[in-house]
This record gives structure tokens, C-alpha cells and sequence, in this order.
């Protein structure tokens, strides 16, 4: 096997290939492959000596050169294929990652808007617990007072009774007072009547 054969057949460099082509190479060519510039640099290498060697190959060279340089498109190719799907899918992941950060940034807004809701509806909540609770503390005050009021009115209602009892109980007494003085008087006008028409009678001699 030729190094040719082995450099054509087998354009990417490895260490077995190194191992099987040092033997055959010239220093040029061993120069070339250990300073990792490549097969491809090599072969070149190869096929520029055999055209100065030899010109009746030329043709044969020619193919090789052309097969080279379609190697060579092809791998460019793929590079660049390599490339584009790597753009793609680096750019997939770009819009994946925006995707990802604006679902996050909406379930954001969402649980910032529903804690807002929340808590509006807590404050109303309150707010309305607030005014019961006032309005409740305002009807207790009211019939509180309603009551206070009615009971004053009672106990004045009370006293004016028992003052007209009273003051009918002192008319009642005065009342008796006066007739049992009357009584008393007349009882006395009478009983000095009585004695006086003794005493006529006395003189008169009705009286022994």
C-alpha cells in the first residue's frame, strides 16, 4: 500500500493512519503530517512530486486533484450544513427560552393580578365588617337611649303619681281634719246649748 493510496483513501488524519503512512512518507511529507496541518495538505504534497516526476500520469493526477477538490466541497458543504443546524437549533432554543420567560412573565402577571384581587377583596371584606359592625354599635347606642329615655319618662311618670297620691292624701286628712273639727265644734256648740237651756230651766224652776 502507497502512501498516496492511504492519504487518498483516507483524507481525515488519525494516529493509525500515521502509524501506517511515516514508513512511506518523505521528511517533506512527514513534516506536513506531524505539524497537523492535515491529510489534505499531504496529499497535495504527494501530487505535486509525482507531477514533477512524472508527467505521463497527469491525467491520473488530474482526477485525483478534482476528487480532492470534491472532497473538499463536500466537507465544505457539510460544514456549512453543520453550521446552519446548529444556527437552527441554537435558534429554536433562543425562542424556547423566550417562550419559557414569557409564560413565566404571564403566570407572573396572573398571580400578581389574582393576589391583587385577593387582597381587594379582603379589604372590602373588612370594610363592609367595619361598617356593620358601626352601624350595629350605632342601633345598640339608639335603643340603649330609647331605653334610658323611657325609663326616666316612668320614673317621672312614678313620682308625679305618687306626688298627686300624696297631695290627694293630704287633701283627704285636711278634709278630715277640718270636718272632725267641725264635728268637734258643732259637738261643742251643741253640748253649750244643751247647758245653757239647763240652766233657764234651772232658774225656772223646772229642776228641783
Amino acid at each position: 500500500m502507497t502512501v498516496e493510496h492511504v492519504l487518498l483513501n483516507c483524507p481525515k488524519w488519525s494516529t493509525e493512519r500515521e502509524e501506517l503512512i511515516h514508513p512511506l512518507c518523505t521528511t517533506d511529507i512527514k513534516e506536513i503530517l506531524t505539524s497537523k496541518k492535515g491529510s489534505k495538505a499531504a496529499i497535495r504534497m504527494i501530487q505535486q512530486q509525482r507531477l514533477q516526476g512524472s508527467s505521463g500520469n497527469q491525467e491520473e493526477e488530474e482526477d485525483r486533484m478534482e476528487e480532492e477538490d470534491r472532497m473538499e466541497e463536500e466537507d465544505r458543504m457539510e460544514e456549512e450544513d453543520r453550521m446552519e443546524e446548529e444556527d437552527r437549533m441554537e435558534e429554536e432554543d433562543r425562542m424556547e427560552e423566550e417562550d419559557r420567560m414569557e409564560e413565566e412573565d404571564r403566570m407572573e402577571e396572573e398571580d400578581r393580578m389574582e393576589e391583587e384581587d385577593r387582597m381587594e377583596e379582603e379589604d372590602r371584606m373588612e370594610e363592609e365588617d367595619r361598617m356593620e359592625e358601626e352601624d350595629r354599635m350605632e342601633e345598640e347606642d339608639r335603643m340603649e337611649e330609647e331605653d334610658r329615655m323611657e325609663e326616666e319618662d316612668r320614673m317621672e311618670e312614678e313620682d308625679r303619681m305618687e306626688e298627686e297620691d300624696r297631695m290627694e292624701e293630704e287633701d283627704r286628712m285636711e278634709e278630715e281634719d277640718r270636718m272632725e273639727e267641725e264635728d268637734r265644734m258643732e259637738e261643742e256648740d251643741r253640748t253649750e246649748e244643751e247647758g245653757g237651756g239647763r240652766r233657764e230651766m234651772k232658774k225656772g224652776g223646772l229642776y228641783e
